[in-house]
C-alpha cells in the first residue's frame, strides 16, 4: 500500500459498495479492520495483506462476471 489513506479508501469502498458479496467471516474481518483504521488503531501488515487479498478476490470474480455478461450481449 502506498499510504494509509489508500488502504482506508479501498477498504471503505469494499465495505460500503460490496459488503453483501463477502462471506460472513470476511464481512466481520473487514468491518473490524475498518473500525480499527477509522479510530487510528494499529493494523498489522499481515492484516492489511489479508484485507487486500479478500478485496482482490472479489474484484476478480466481479470482473469475470462482467466479461461473461458483455460477451453474451455482443
Amino acid at each position: 500500500m502506498n499510504t494509509e489513506h489508500d488502504f482506508f479508501t479501498k477498504l471503505n469502498d469494499a465495505v460500503l459498495l460490496h459488503f453483501e458479496s463477502f462471506s460472513r467471516w470476511e464481512q466481520t474481518f473487514l468491518s473490524e479492520t475498518l473500525n480499527k483504521v477509522m479510530y487510528k488503531q494499529p493494523v498489522s501488515d499481515k492484516q492489511k495483506l489479508l484485507v487486500m487479498k479478500i478485496i482482490n478476490k472479489y474484484a476478480d470474480i466481479r470482473a469475470k462476471k462482467l466479461n461473461r455478461y458483455s460477451k453474451k450481449r455482443s
